[in-house]
């Protein structure tokens, strides 16, 4: 395995991130909100709203982008405070390389320098890989959403995680 580059992508970066979502909603539909069959339709700049109000990290290999990540910060004086990591991916062929796990890191210490006090995210509870990673990075479970997604042949139950970033809310 070549070297990961790891980095702050930019709406400049916005179609090797189509991309690679494409390509992330198509091969795992159990992992994400959007479906394959409605995102393939959409314009470029469509994309481009992913880049707003957060920040996405890239992983890449041999200059090719092969995983990333996403944290949005909510908007509004009452949620100001939270984020929430999504949009996690990353290709087979990377996967085992710790790309996932860096790129969570890199978003949850930049939310912290910039006051956001804790990151949600959800997963779907058959995924024992990401979960697993999730925990180890210090989210912890405080519920479940049944039925979160309808695919063709069944339903996907999320278990939803937070992880506090101030010490204050840790002790709470």
């Amino acid at each position: 395995m070549s070297t990961i580059i790891y980095r702050f992508m930019t709406v400049a970066d916005v179609a090797i991130y189509r991309e690679l979502r494409l390509r992330g909603l198509k091969e795992h539909p159990e992992a994400f909100l959007e479906a394959y069959e409605d995102a393939i339709g959409w314009p470029l700049e469509r994309f481009e709203r992913f880049f707003d109000n957060g920040w996405i990290v890239g992983g890449f290999i041999n200059g090719a982008l092969k995983g990333m990540s996403g944290l949005f910060r909510h908007n509004g004086a009452k949620v100001a405070h939270k984020g929430t990591v999504w949009g996690v991916y990353v290709a087979p062929e990377a996967r085992g390389h710790g790309i996932a796990r860096t790129a969570i890191t890199m978003l949850t210490d930049e939310a912290a320098k910039a006051g956001i006090e804790q990151v949600h995210l959800a997963a779907d509870e058959n995924n024992p890989f990401a979960v697993g990673l999730y925990k180890a990075l210090g989210f912890t479970v405080y519920g479940s959403e049944k039925h979160q997604l309808k695919l063709v042949d069944k339903y996907v139950d999320d278990l939803l995680m937070v992880k506090f970033l101030t010490r204050q809310q840790q002790a709470a």
